[in-house]
């Protein structure tokens, strides 16, 4: 009996540890600017990193730290943004500016919208 409770916990524990902070968050992909390490900035707490959607509603100076991807079904779409602000406040970001690709109409399970895109974010800091 106790060979077993200790199985169980540790089987739980080791599905605890491995869990995303949200949906997707390990399937972004995430180059650095300019090539130099990202991790040097402190993380930020989730929610407070900035979604823009576009580059004309940043009225400041800013730097791109990072361009992060993601694709795959078009109705998973807020799960994506919501991924990549989780993946920028691990950054130390201060905003994301997302950008969305074309779509393209494929078939698929019954569970999905039969809409894929591809997603880019670029990561900025406010200097």
């Amino acid at each position: 009996m106790k060979n077993q409770v200790i199985a169980i916990a540790s089987i739980v524990c080791l599905l605890v540890g491995c869990a995303e902070p949200c949906p997707h968050y390990n399937r972004i992909r995430v180059v650095s600017f300019p090539g130099a390490p990202i991790t040097t900035q402190p993380k930020k707490p989730y929610g407070s990193v900035k979604l823009y959607q576009d580059k004309s509603e940043i009225t400041k100076k800013y730097e791109v730290m990072a361009l992060m991807t993601l694709e795959g079904d078009a109705g998973d779409e807020a799960r994506f943004v919501t991924a990549f602000l989780c993946r920028a406040a691990d950054l130390g970001a201060d905003g994301v500016i997302l950008y969305r690709g074309p779509q393209q109409n494929v078939a698929g399970p019954w569970w999905t919208s039969g809409v894929h895109a591809a997603y880019r974010a670029e990561a900025i800091r406010f200097p």
